[in-house]
């Protein structure tokens, strides 16, 4: 005996599941192929031992709310997830004002990571600052500059043109001129179009 055909609606049904089930594997593709997009949630064990998502909204407000705070004090770094989503870093130059940890406080039992300051070598705002004079002092040689994450230095990208007459990205730094009171480092060679 033949099982009965399915109807149109549940083959439709069926192919529509399928298809979400792609977009969905999709999308959690370009997610991980994207490192240097914030996170918008952090998987977490649960007391059963089970992995469950967190509300999505819980890292992204906890970071627009320091970003909204913080973004003009020279010492706030910006925020930072981990690579196994287990700590947020906060990065900070010298102490830290009681309305960064009332933050903290405030977010510390919603979310399922940790959240730690990290001090900066040098304060992040003179290194935003540094970012911007390379930029305009020294285009078309830099062709992107900012302070590096971990608040050590400047990141730059170098023309590759430049590269290519001097040799290295170094001699290219060094015949052109560029320099710094703080740590230069390159971290690209290319050329950024103009916006």
């Amino acid at each position: 005996m033949r099982a009965p055909r399915p109807s149109a609606s549940r083959r439709l049904l069926a192919a529509s599941l399928l298809v979400a089930v792609g977009v969905l594997a999709g999308c959690g593709g370009a997610a991980t192929a994207t490192p240097q997009a914030p996170p918008s949630f952090v998987n977490a064990p649960s007391d059963d031992g089970q992995m469950h998502l967190p509300p999505a909204d819980t890292t992204v407000g906890f970071r627009e709310r320091a970003l909204a705070e913080f973004r003009d004090f020279p010492q706030y770094g910006g925020t930072a997830v981990n690579p196994d989503h287990t700590r947020l870093t906060i990065r900070w130059h010298g102490e830290v004002p009681d309305a960064l940890r009332q933050v903290i406080d405030d977010y510390a039992p919603q979310v399922p990571f940790e959240i730690v300051i990290e001090g900066t070598e040098f304060l992040p705002g003179d290194l935003r600052a540094e970012a911007d004079r390379l930029l305009r002092e020294h285009a078309p040689v830099i062709q992107g500059a900012g302070p590096r994450p971990a608040g050590d230095g400047v990141d730059v990208t170098v023309s590759s043109q430049a590269v290519q007459a001097a040799g290295s990205a170094e001699a290219a730094l060094a015949e052109n001129g560029v320099v710094s009171d703080f740590p230069i480092f390159v971290i690209s060679v290319g050329d950024v179009e103009p916006a």
